[in-house]
């Protein structure tokens, strides 16, 4: 699901932090610190998504009162002219409202730099549709996969019940629809 903010809606919201929680501003040199841990890859990118990680280039984090990033949201310029935005919490500090914080942060930062956010997430990923809800964005398309047999991503071949291989369909599984 994408979603995206229609201008010149404003950008509201509570963005109110738990007790003992800040939030700061983070740029390359912060993100190439975190993006190791794997903990905030969609909102800094995979270590091995080099194309990735050279976009994102700023975004905002929560910092628990240790100083340790509990929820970043990171943002990069794509091809379509759009500012995505990449967000994650930290398991332990999930429920709190610290990625509508982040997430409204970076929209604001975005908009202020004359820029256009973008948010998208799975289609069944309910926790992040609500937050892209919650931070003003609205649905705008759904973005859907289909592959042909054989042509599936181990990942998502083994997924398939009875599926054997990813190019081996049984006679039970019946045709491909």
């Amino acid at each position: 699901m994408a979603f995206r903010r229609l201008r010149p809606r404003p950008i509201a919201g509570d963005t109110t932090l738990p007790p003992g929680y800040s939030i700061k501003p983070v740029e390359r040199e912060w993100m190439a610190l975190h993006r190791p841990s794997n903990v905030f890859d969609n909102a800094l990118g995979e270590p091995d998504e080099l194309d990735r990680v050279e976009k994102t280039t700023r975004g905002f984090a929560a910092l628990d009162s240790a100083g340790e990033p509990a929820a970043v949201a990171g943002w990069w310029h794509d091809e379509h002219g759009r500012d995505e935005i990449g967000v994650d919490v930290r398991r332990d500090a999930r429920g709190l409202g610290l990625a509508k914080v982040v997430v409204i942060a970076a929209s604001r930062a975005i908009v202020e730099a004359g820029g256009a956010p973008f948010y998208s997430c799975g289609a069944t990923n309910i926790r992040s549709h609500r937050n892209a809800l919650a931070c003003g964005f609205l649905p705008v398309f759904l973005i859907g996969h289909v592959w042909s047999p054989g042509a599936a991503p181990r990942s998502v071949a083994s997924a398939i019940p009875n599926q054997e291989s990813p190019t081996r369909r049984t006679p039970s599984q019946g045709p491909v629809r």
